[in-house]
């Protein structure tokens, strides 16, 4: 189950440094726990049905890369994207702007509490003991 490649296997020398699911499985303690109950052995040569009331088609896997499936994908932008990413970049900019000015709004009204509470504060005044 590593690797999507047989080339990535061979470079990970994964034979080498893995051991097999199966193996593990076959030899383990509790084996026979890992045994289809319902398999029966027959000698008839098994044969896939490949008719097309059988087979299922996933679209969305089956032809995700297909040219005809991505041209029916709709674009992001229209006309190359100019207009609409300058619409967004005018609509960020200005979101920006009203986000500076609230930010010193805030300011404004944070200096005036931090005065106005150090008006209504007392004066402490300390002597100095290193002259006494």
């Amino acid at each position: 189950f590593l690797c999507d490649k047989l080339k990535e296997r061979q470079e990970y020398k994964l034979s080498e440094r893995t051991l097999s699911l199966w193996t593990h499985l076959q030899n383990c303690t509790n084996a026979e726990s890992f045994v289809n109950v319902f398999y029966s052995p027959t000698s008839k040569q098994l044969i896939p049905k490949y008719s097309l009331k059988v087979v299922k088609f996933w679209k969305g896997w089956h032809l995700r890369n297909c040219p005809e499936h991505i041209m029916k994908s709709k674009p992001m932008y229209n006309d190359n994207g100019r207009d609409q990413i300058e619409d967004l970049y005018l609509s960020l900019k200005q979101q920006n702007e009203e986000l500076l000015h609230q930010i010193e709004i805030m300011k404004s009204q944070n200096n005036t509490k931090m005065i106005k509470s150090q008006r209504n504060r007392p004066m402490i005044v300390q002597e100095d003991s290193q002259f006494d």
